[in-house]
């Protein structure tokens, strides 16, 4: 897991587009943004080992992805204000969204939440209207970061 400082590590939403035949770059194309983090189906995970060298992993991606997170300035702000964000970036490349999922691809937007033993979160009605009359699902994590179970542990969903 990526450190962050502050409010960004316990707070952050990302798009995700989950594809089977769609590759990162006509997603890029069709979006009009780039991913922070993208990979193709059959390719394997780089990791930067602390030497600076890297290393391939031996699990083979059986899906594309292409996942965008919350531009930096956002990053740390209420969820309420990140939802509205992306209900506001999807909704302005709607088109794409929809050609997006007609050419079988899924999407959604993670949520990570990390506010002790009790979050309260209140999605807008126009954020759930936009998201939902587009298809764009909401997956929200909660987490309490006092808890010894959580520590050290991530992983990617569909690796």
């Amino acid at each position: 897991m990526a450190v962050m400082s502050g409010e960004e590590e316990r707070r952050s939403t990302k798009l995700y587009v989950w594809s089977d035949d769609l590759d990162p770059a006509t997603i890029s194309q069709l979006i009009s943004a780039q991913p922070d983090r993208s990979y193709t189906r059959g390719q394997h995970p780089i990791t930067k080992l602390p030497d600076g060298t890297f290393r391939e992993g031996t699990i083979t991606y059986r899906r594309n992805l292409w996942r965008k997170a919350i531009d930096k300035p956002l990053a740390g702000q209420p969820l309420e204000a990140q939802l509205l964000y992306w209900a506001r970036f999807v909704e302005q490349r709607a088109t794409a969204i929809e050609r997006i999922k007609a050419l079988g691809a899924e999407t959604y937007l993670d949520c990570y939440l990390d506010e002790g033993s009790i979050a309260r979160v209140q999605i807008p009605s126009s954020v759930m209207a936009v998201l939902g009359a587009l298809g764009v699902s909401l997956k929200i994590s909660f987490y309490d970061w006092r808890s010894p179970d959580l520590l050290g542990s991530e992983s990617e969903d569909e690796a």
